[in-house]
């Protein structure tokens, strides 16, 4: 499945206090200014506060009040961009706790899960991580379903819980006799409820890439709904700059231009996921070079 699905974190993990968990996780993008000997956490804390009030989330007005899930989710895209595990782990702890605080709050439920289910892609590709991705996988699938009991309106909760239900089907096959028609079922839904959702069109997208052909996979139909994520993305780019899921899509969108012979796009998009996003080492170190030897 490759980053669109596996294996995650080492656990969900609240046990350390949120504090801890800033100190560690924040490091990773201040340590290169921090010398070695002042890397206490009382330091670094007075430096994350200076760091999020001299660079504010791109493109947003330094007027709007600082929020730290989103200064977290943006660290943690970097994090996981640039396969930083440790920094990953870290970051996903603090999007976690941060989440908790605020239970109602469906974005922020949305894109912790997803956050979840992005390390556990890690994993299944052989980074290290959970000592038992699956039974992170089912935990995930088990979260997802609840939250779509207690708020059938969110569509993204819906196609989150159908891309689960593909990645359950990646890694047992025999699974797709029963889950092959609720996980679509849950895409198309999804799609319906809020076709301005970048974050549905993407989960179709993802389906639409990674399933066989006789069984309704397409790489047209892959490649239209990549590029409408990627649209509503760019419609409302101030919400979505801090993520990880707008390079992501690009990154997907090369590929799936690739597998119909279309090398120039391709190469267009892992460019433009790299304009976004330097440090994604898996289109600048992979996919990229990759293109450009054949």
């Amino acid at each position: 499945m490759g980053r669109s699905g596996g294996p995650a974190r080492r656990s969900t993990g609240h046990g350390r206090s949120l504090m801890a968990c800033i100190h560690q996780a924040f490091l990773f993008l201040l340590s290169p200014f921090i010398p070695i000997a002042m890397r206490t956490p009382t330091i670094s804390i007075v430096l994350i506060l200076c760091s999020l009030l001299i660079h504010p989330i791109p493109g947003r007005s330094q007027q709007v009040p600082l929020d730290p899930f989103l200064q977290t989710e943006e660290a943690f895209a970097r994090a996981y961009l640039s396969t930083d595990l440790r920094a990953a782990d870290s970051l996903l702890e603090v999007l976690g706790q941060l989440q908790h605080a605020s239970p109602s709050d469906t974005r922020r439920w949305y894109m912790y899960h997803s956050a979840r289910r992005a390390r556990l892609n890690l994993c299944l590709e052989g980074c290290p991580g959970l000592d038992e991705p699956e039974a992170e996988l089912e935990a995930l699938v088990a979260a997802t379903e609840a939250r779509r009991k207690q708020h059938p309106e969110a569509a993204a909760v819906q196609a989150l819980l159908g891309s689960l239900q593909g990645l359950q089907i990646a890694l047992s096959p025999m699974k797709g006799m029963f889950l092959g028609g609720k996980s679509t079922a849950n895409l198309e839904k999804a799609l319906a409820q809020d076709p301005d959702n970048p974050y549905v069109w993407m989960e179709r997208a993802h389906a639409y890439y990674h399933t066989p052909a006789n069984w309704g996979g397409d790489m047209e139909e892959a490649v239209y709904h990549y590029e409408q994520a990627i649209s509503h993305f760019e419609q409302d780019s101030l919400n979505y700059a801090h993520g990880w899921q707008y390079p992501e899509a690009l990154a997907w969108l090369g590929q799936a231009y690739q597998q119909l012979g279309q090398a120039e796009k391709a190469r267009d998009a892992f460019q433009k996921a790299l304009e976004l996003a330097p440090h994604y080492v898996w289109v600048k170190e992979e996919l990229l070079p990759s293109l450009s030897s054949r």
